[in-house]
């Protein structure tokens, strides 16, 4: 639940006081940095991100955003969601430089900032290379 949701139902109850008497711990459970092994299911980590649970599920299967499984279920580390925004402020950086640079193909471009950008394919592929040898 948003901290504005929150404070929508403090408000509804009609008192000032419940609201003064709950704000400081909303805002303190609101404002303390995130916990880096904090795991959160798709539809969590979809409320978290602010986008639709199928762009999480599309991020995880194309390995852009990475899980880890208990059993049958995946979680999305808090690591993992800080990562991908990271990844997506530096493509967002990246396509903005190469709009003043000299211009390459589309293709180029896109291979580029997977390789530079994308930890979780780094580690997908380092993986893959210790089960091969």
């Amino acid at each position: 639940m948003s901290i504005d949701q929150h404070i929508r139902d403090l408000a509804e109850q009609g008192t000032v006081a419940a609201l003064e008497e709950h704000l400081p711990s909303i805002l303190a459970a609101f404002t303390q940095p995130a916990d880096p092994d904090r795991l959160y299911t798709l539809e969590q980590a979809a409320e978290r991100m602010s986008v639709p649970v199928s762009t999480v599920r599309a991020r995880v299967d194309n390995g852009e955003l990475w899980t880890v499984r208990i059993g049958k279920h995946r979680r999305v580390p808090q690591r993992a969601i800080s990562e991908f925004i990271e990844s997506e402020r530096l493509k967002a950086k990246f396509r903005r430089d190469q709009q003043t640079a000299d211009p390459i193909g589309e293709a180029d471009l896109e291979e580029e900032m997977n390789l530079i950008l994308s930890p979780a394919k780094r580690r997908r592929t380092a993986k893959k290379k210790a089960r091969s040898s």
